[in-house]
């Protein structure tokens, strides 16, 4: 994977993935892609499945930054990469370097503020870690789920089978 610092822990894999900072502005709106500092996505996976907790952070190329003020990281984003549907709603994202397959995503920017402020609250680098595996064990339960529409979990699941064979 690349721009990544990869580990395996137990069963799971945790990886950190870093973007670059860029600054793509150009003249003709059609063609301007703004600045955007670094990304830092912290990623567990496990069984072709996975969750991330993403953040941006004020670091910026050294041109752009001296005209910016803006200092605050920005948490973006709390998702998961599942190999099947999770709901009916819900189209492929296609291939994913993540989960290594077909790849069915969600996520939401409201819960990565809170689990932002959660990690600032407690100071611990390995607190990520355990709140991501809280995170893909709500996701990705070992016990059966009772679904309000039972029939759409198991055809998902079904297809889900199928195409690990």
């Amino acid at each position: 994977m690349k721009n990544a610092i990869v580990e395996q822990a137990g069963d799971f894999k945790r990886i950190i993935r870093f973007s670059m900072p860029f600054d793509k502005r150009h003249p003709d709106p059609n063609k301007s892609y703004g600045i955007h500092g670094m990304d830092n996505i912290y990623i567990l996976e496990k069984d072709k499945k996975a969750v991330q907790f993403m953040i941006c952070l004020p670091v910026y190329l050294d041109h752009v930054a001296e005209g910016l003020s803006h200092q605050k990281v920005l948490a973006a984003d709390v998702g998961y990469h599942a190999p099947f549907q999770m709901s009916d709603d819900q189209s492929s994202m296609g291939e994913c370097d993540i989960i290594g397959c077909e790849c069915f995503y969600d996520g939401s920017g409201l819960h990565a503020e809170e689990v932002w402020k959660e990690w600032q609250d407690t100071g611990d680098w390995e607190w990520i870690w355990t709140k991501l595996e809280e995170i893909w064990n709500s996701y990705f339960p070992s016990e059966p789920i009772i679904c309000t529409n039972v029939f759409s979990y198991i055809k998902h699941y079904i297809k889900y089978l199928i195409s690990i064979r």
